[in-house]
């Protein structure tokens, strides 16, 4: 994977983080201390708020946070994924910020 393709795939995962503690502060929760995007998706099923199916669509976004993050031994983190993998990871981050925010206008 090129450095930019990891930076975009980071980016995305970053994105949908900020976001979903975004909405616990909209849903009048003290956001959650974690880079968890399942911890973050069980405080808004908390609430009443989460979408079915939202948690299997994050699974490429923490695979990669994870392995990019904390990787194992001397390997470079760009030979675990390719472009295609960073496409995925924006195609997943724009639908999930999307449904995010339609999220938030139920609660208002």
């Amino acid at each position: 994977m090129a450095r930019n393709d990891l930076a975009m795939a980071d980016c995305a995962y970053q994105a949908v983080e900020k976001t979903r503690k975004v909405l616990q502060i909209h849903l009048d929760q003290e956001p959650t201390r974690t880079h968890s995007l399942e911890r973050l998706v069980e405080a808004a099923a908390v609430a009443g708020v989460e979408r079915d199916g939202f948690q299997g669509r994050l699974n490429v976004l923490s695979r990669m946070a994870s392995a990019t993050r904390y990787p194992d031994g001397n390997e470079d983190t760009r030979d675990f994924f390719d472009a295609q993998d960073a496409e995925q990871a924006l195609a997943t981050a724009d639908s999930a910020l999307r449904d995010t925010w339609a999220m938030q206008e139920q609660v208002r």
